[in-house]
């Protein structure tokens, strides 16, 4: 049995990243890269080709976060763009995923550090709500996906002296 890991001829992407200077977004630029560039590859991470709708997700996931630092907005990006984002309604949707995921961490961890038990017990609340929304979001993407073009089927059926058509 071969346990190697396999080799990828592709090679990875740089990750999209951003910082946080004085509460605002400020993007991680990689060496010689200029603000364009970092803007051309957000809006390849999320599949979309608007500036608008590539800037308005970040700042989406920004403002999704409690507490925004570094590491939860990064995560979020990564998560939207290993979500294959394939057009505008699957972008928007793994924002609100990816915000959602987000707030379930920071939920898990406020029911973990909970003290006294009513405390605990709304914290339990808000992860099953927050779990629950997650899932529906799941699905309510799987359905998206799933949902290709319709193929229309027509017959025509002739008889004597009615001619019927039939659309399936």
């Amino acid at each position: 049995m071969n346990d190697a890991m396999p080799v990828l001829d592709v090679p990875l992407a740089a990750p999209v990243t951003v910082n946080i200077v004085n509460g605002k977004i400020d993007p991680m630029l990689i060496d010689g890269e200029t603000r364009e560039m970092w803007i051309s590859r957000l809006k390849d991470a999320m599949g979309t080709e608007s500036d608008e709708l590539a800037n308005y997700a970040l700042v989406t996931m920004f403002k999704a976060s409690k507490h925004p630092d570094v590491l939860k907005i990064n995560a979020m990006l990564e998560t939207v763009r290993a979500g294959s984002p394939r057009d505008p309604q699957e972008l928007l949707l793994l924002v609100q995923m990816a915000a959602c995921a987000q707030r379930l961490q920071e939920a898990i961890v406020a029911e973990m550090n909970a003290m006294l038990p009513e405390d605990k017990f709304i914290q339990t609340k808000i992860v099953r709500q927050y779990g629950q929304l997650y899932c529906r979001q799941l699905e309510a993407l799987r359905r998206y996906r799933r949902t290709g073009d319709q193929q229309i089927t027509v017959v025509h059926v002739e008889r004597a002296d009615t001619v019927a058509v039939k659309a399936g």
